[in-house]
């Protein structure tokens, strides 16, 4: 569920949507797996208008929200050979019915499909400390957006009943912000705070200065490091 709003106007979006996966072992060893997924959400656009000006007061304003259905689908590889490696490859689409969102159901205006693209991986030297790159591609449209940059998370404790970690990490990106992070991880929850530094062609009205955004996250099943040996059956 996620709800914006902006502007004199209010204008956003309400919007939610529930999604579905399959995880399928591709081997006997426990260390390749392959899933599945698909999303179906309904949201809703709109703005208020006792706060408009219109430049003809004779005008009329026939309709000031558009509801609308989206689907998605989306797939993605694991590969964990040890305990000290993984990867993860995904693909994804939303709005793939490119559902129309104008006020006066013309179908003049839409929500293009989304592709995304990412490669995610882990390596760990053997004790507690972990390198993790990532790169991942976003197409909508004519625009695209790529991001590459690579976290390191220090592992405090890692058993079941408390695992603790802290990590950091720089992000860059492409022609628009460099993103550092810094997070905790305590059980069940992420605490994380993040810097996103404007270095785009804003760069001489901006003066690169960007903005703060802090995350907290509850796993409701938080995830556990395989022992392949002691347990056949996976969790991820």
């Amino acid at each position: 569920m996620y709800n914006d709003r902006a502007g004199t106007l209010n204008y956003g979006t309400t919007a939610g949507s529930i999604t579905l996966s399959y995880y399928k072992a591709l081997s006997n060893s426990n260390d390749n797996f392959l899933s599945v997924a698909a999303e179906a959400g309904f949201g809703q656009a709109g703005f208020r208008t006792d706060n408009i000006e219109l430049a003809d007061p004779s005008d009329d304003i026939l309709s000031n929200s558009a509801s609308f259905l989206t689907v998605g689908a989306g797939i993605a590889w694991f590969y964990q050979p040890g305990d000290d490696f993984y990867l993860k490859l995904g693909l994804s689409g939303r709005n793939l019915n490119e559902p129309d969102i104008s006020y006066l159901g013309l179908g003049d205006a839409r929500l293009y499909r989304k592709f995304n693209a990412y490669a995610r991986c882990e390596y760990r030297n053997g004790g507690n400390l972990g390198l993790l790159p990532l790169v991942s591609v976003t197409v909508q449209n004519k625009y695209m957006e790529a991001l590459a940059g690579c976290d390191a998370k220090y592992y405090l404790s890692e058993s079941s009943d408390h695992y603790v970690s802290i990590g950091a990490g720089v992000h860059y990106r492409w022609r628009d912000a460099a993103l550092v992070q810094f997070s905790v991880e305590y059980n069940s929850f992420i605490f994380a705070l993040l810097y996103d530094a404007n270095l785009s062609k804003l760069t001489p009205a901006s003066r690169s200065i960007g903005s703060f955004e802090m995350n907290i996250v509850y796993r409701l099943v938080r995830n556990h490091r395989v022992n392949r040996k002691a347990m056949p059956c996976p969790i991820i």
